[in-house]
């Protein structure tokens, strides 16, 4: 559990496999139990009642959200100032067979969703009207920014289930 620094550019073949909108769903097979699945992410998860207020910047976890015998959701705990940014995570534990399957869904929240949008039609509208570089660049810059910040928290997700469940790789459902 901690923070990991990114030492270097992407690479080309990390710019192939990047997401290029800010949603993903994956899951993975493990052999435990769905009430152990449930316990390893309630001891991994501060519970909080509202997704929106940064009560648990002090707690020593490194997510805030909810886990019941329904699912999950939860974010990272932004531990010094906020960001509007930080992916949820959404999801659901089934029994299947001799252990369980995990769907995760990763995305922004439904108020930056909606902020993104509303900012990409005004700046297409604003393009259309001055077909001019300088507008092209107002929609094009904060859509890379969001983009990359969106795959490095995604992939920072990844490795953290990985290391909750002791597994090697989590391949992408709708990749």
């Amino acid at each position: 559990m901690g923070h990991i620094m990114m030492t270097s550019l992407a690479t080309s073949k990390q710019l192939l496999k990047m997401n290029f909108t800010p949603f993903e769903i994956f899951e993975i097979s493990t052999s435990l139990s769905k009430d152990s699945v449930l316990t390893v992410l309630d001891s991994r998860i501060a519970s909080t009642s509202s997704m929106n207020l940064r009560k648990n910047q002090d707690s020593y976890k490194d997510y805030e959200g909810t886990v019941d015998k329904d699912g999950f959701k939860f974010k990272r705990i932004v531990k010094t100032g906020y960001n509007a940014f930080v992916p949820m995570v959404y999801g659901t534990v089934e029994e299947k067979g001799d252990g369980s399957r995990i769907t995760f869904k990763v995305t922004f929240s439904k108020y930056v969703n909606i902020f993104g949008i509303a900012f990409l039609l005004f700046n297409i509208s604003l393009f259309v009207l001055d077909q001019n570089l300088s507008s092209f660049l107002f929609i094009a810059i904060p859509y890379i920014l969001a983009t990359l910040y969106y795959n490095i928290e995604s992939q920072l997700l990844k490795q953290e289930i990985n290391s909750m469940f002791n597994r090697k790789a989590i391949a992408n459902k709708n990749h």
